[in-house]
């Protein structure tokens, strides 16, 4: 079973000599045609990067994608465009979802006329619900877990006729996750695009939630885009560590978490990665590392508190899950293999993603 206390794995399975994978442009040039785009805020947290002893961190803030609150309908609607593109015209596409990429898919969907079927977890919050419904989406609450909603999602759609669209590959299903991941190319252009607009230096660090790992496999891919081979470090809760799971298997194959899957990072809790996603993960992480409940609502808490030059990031469990591991990276005296995995120094400038605002917070 997963520890409850946060665990540190240095990748044995990191390949230094993969080559970084270019950004389709056309993804970018898509995404910039859609009513309401606008690149999402690249801050600078120069009063925490102090606390942490480094010398720059760099805020990646999806809390502001297309009203949505969340990084994933660049995802979903990306594999829609490509779906359609293909030729394939579906009258119904379902997805499984903890809410986020539920919610964007819909979007997405609604968009072209599409109904959208997205099974949830019935631990799912009513206020994602609610969300994803206000985006026309048929809602199904499945018993379990994610994992329960991803199987029961393919089952019915196999049954029903319907085009899945998910972030999740599986046996039998892996080109569409793919896609998904493609679609957030566009943040990682938009992160360099800041860069260079702003005078600021890149990354040598890349911080990327976990989950499934669509994210974490797109944004390792593609971190070459932002400098010359920066070191990366993945984060998952301690309750739901899949992928930190599988890179401690001796031939790193694709394994549960020991978690008891009760965390409050809905989006991150997953109990199996992604079979697409993970053989990307396993050569490009170099340090895979778990926090806790607590610790991320410490850091939502600090992130909406201005503090010197430090602008307030309304920010979700899920959002604050990095920023909570390159805290626990920094200072936790036991992680020190992992600082020197990374080359931790005081010279350190960290890229880090708020994937989400605060979904669950409800607005009077």
């Amino acid at each position: 079973m997963a520890s409850s206390q946060r665990r540190l794995l240095v990748n044995p399975f990191r390949n230094p000599d993969v080559d970084p994978l270019p950004i389709d442009p056309a993804v970018n040039t898509y995404h910039r045609s859609l009513a309401g785009y606008a690149p999402t805020p690249l801050v600078s947290l120069s009063e925490l990067a102090e606390e942490l002893g480094i010398a720059a961190v760099y805020l990646k803030d999806e809390s502001h994608r297309f009203g949505l609150g969340a990084f994933k309908s660049l995802g979903g609607s990306w594999a829609l465009h490509k779906l359609l593109q293909s030729g394939k015209a579906p009258q119904v596409v379902s997805t499984a979802s903890a809410g986020n990429h539920g919610r964007g898919l819909a979007w997405a969907a609604r968009r072209h006329g599409i109904k959208a079927v997205v099974f949830v977890a019935e631990s799912t919050s009513e206020t994602r619900i609610d969300l994803m419904r206000g985006e026309a989406a048929e809602v199904v609450i499945v018993p379990g877990g994610y994992d329960d909603a991803v199987e029961r999602c393919a089952t019915v759609s196999h049954e029903e006729g319907w085009q899945v669209v998910s972030d999740v590959g599986y046996e039998g299903y892996d080109v569409i996750p793919q896609w998904v991941g493609e679609g957030y190319g566009t943040m990682i252009q938009e992160v360099r695009n800041q860069l260079v607009a702003q005078g600021l230096a890149p990354p040598d660090l890349i911080v990327v939630q976990g989950g499934v790992g669509c994210l974490a496999g797109s944004v390792l891919s593609h971190a070459g885009v932002l400098g010359t081979r920066p070191k990366t470090l993945v984060v998952e809760p301690v309750e739901a560590d899949c992928l930190l799971a599988s890179a401690a298997t001796p031939d790193g194959s694709v394994a549960a978490s020991g978690g008891n899957q009760v965390t409050s990072m809905a989006g991150l809790n997953c109990r199996m990665p992604s079979t697409t996603a993970w053989p990307v993960i396993r050569e490009r992480t170099d340090v895979f590392l778990t926090v806790k409940d607590d610790e991320v609502h410490r850091m939502m808490e600090r992130l909406a508190t201005t503090r010197g030059d430090d602008p307030a990031v309304a920010s979700g469990p899920s959002g604050a899950a990095g920023l909570a591991g390159l805290l626990a990276l920094c200072l936790d005296p036991e992680f020190h293999s992992g600082r020197a995995s990374v080359e931790l120094t005081s010279g350190t400038r960290a890229l880090v993603f708020n994937t989400e605002g605060p979904i669950d917070a409800r607005v009077p």
